[in-house]
């Protein structure tokens, strides 16, 4: 599956960063630490490729907080292609839990800008 590399909008990378400033002090690791876990062919941005075949990418990352996991699915008809994305979220403790609740709504309007910059 071909990954269009560019730069996220800078409103998520904000976020990003506001959101990297909160983990810290829990032990949680940033975008940064992550980005520089793997070397770049095994990621897409900061987030590790779990599994990729033609039609689907798997990216994501297990903490002690919680396990992230994203698809990115392309599905093509007759009138077209079609990606969908799909997250799941496991978490593993209190922290865990207060971290997803926080993050999601941001989250949502992250992956939507993100899914139509990939369609578009």
């Amino acid at each position: 599956m071909l990954i269009a590399h560019s730069a996220p909008p800078y409103w998520s990378r904000a976020l990003v960063a506001v959101c990297d400033a909160a983990v810290v002090p829990f032990g949680a690791r940033t975008s940064g630490e992550l980005r520089r876990a793997r070397p770049d062919p095994t990621r897409v941005d900061f987030f590790p490729i779990l599994s990729e075949s033609p039609d689907e990418i798997v990216l994501g990352e297990d903490d002690h907080h919680l396990d992230f996991r994203l698809s990115l699915l392309r599905q093509v008809g007759p009138h077209g292609s079609m990606l969908t994305a799909t997250t799941a979220v496991r978490t593993h403790n209190r922290l865990g839990r207060l971290y997803l609740r926080a993050i999601h709504p941001f989250h949502i309007l992250i992956a939507r800008a993100t899914v139509a910059r990939a369609a578009a």
